[in-house]
């Protein structure tokens, strides 16, 4: 399976939803990363059916388009 390390920002926000990675408010939530191992990896898509969830899962969290592009493809459109 494909990982990369997470990126966790300071959870700083104007009350809209605050990308997790940097903390800077998000106008549209669209794109997500799958944060997994205790919330220190993110698993690239295309391995999904690999991945057997354990005490580690923390699901999808939103990250905003400036963060998109450090993700790059471990980055999926959350608004399907």
């Amino acid at each position: 399976m494909r990982k990369m390390p997470m990126i966790w920002g300071d959870g700083a926000g104007n009350g809209r939803a605050p990308c997790v990675a940097c903390g800077r408010e998000m106008r549209v939530a669209r794109w997500a990363v799958h944060v997994i191992d205790g919330g220190s990896n993110v698993l690239h898509p295309d391995d999904e059916s690999e991945y057997q969830p354990d005490a580690g899962e923390m699901g999808f969290h939103f990250i905003g388009p400036e963060c998109r592009k450090k993700f790059g493809e471990f980055a999926v459109d959350g608004s399907k």
